[in-house]
């Protein structure tokens, strides 16, 4: 009996196994697949969640300091201040009022409560370089010594 004659009957069966054994690895891979791709799906939902949440806490957080704000820009100008260390000040078309007044430390100067003051003379200008009063600053660089100061004598490296 020859190889060929053994093995044609077994083919069939040899086949059908390959087939069983390729569903039974396939069916688990795919089910692999698709719960990777759910989870996915999943921690994208609670990312997005998690951004809602923050973004709802940051509105409210800034609907009540915007409150707080228009509550203490409302104020109306006869109210005191909030705390003993606040000054309020109220300003109308025609005046400008703190209240207390007492917590200013100091009042502005009247327009004629100034008195001008003698300005003492600006000291003389230095000849500027290449005029006649300052000899040898215009003259060429072959005719002056170069002189060198080191950091000592109060020159530059």
């Amino acid at each position: 009996m020859s190889l060929r004659q053994w093995v044609e009957p077994s083919r069939r069966l040899l086949v059908l196994f390959v087939a069983v054994i390729v569903t039974i690895g396939a069916a688990p891979g795919w089910l692999g697949w698709s719960l990777l791709d759910q989870d996915r799906d999943l921690s994208r939902q609670w990312i997005q969640e998690r951004l809602d949440g923050a973004a709802d806490l940051a509105s409210a957080m800034l609907a009540h300091k915007l409150s707080e704000a228009e509550s203490s820009v409302t104020m109306s100008p006869v109210a005191e201040p909030k705390s003993e260390d606040a000054l309020t000040v109220v300003f109308a078309l025609k005046s400008i009022e703190a209240r207390p007044a007492a917590r200013l430390s100091r009042s502005a100067p009247q327009q004629h409560d100034r008195k001008p003051t003698a300005r003492p003379p600006l000291p003389r200008a230095k000849p500027v370089q290449g005029s006649k009063e300052s000899p040898g600053i215009g003259e060429p660089a072959a005719s002056r010594p170069c002189v060198s100061r080191g950091p000592k004598d109060g020159g530059l490296m």
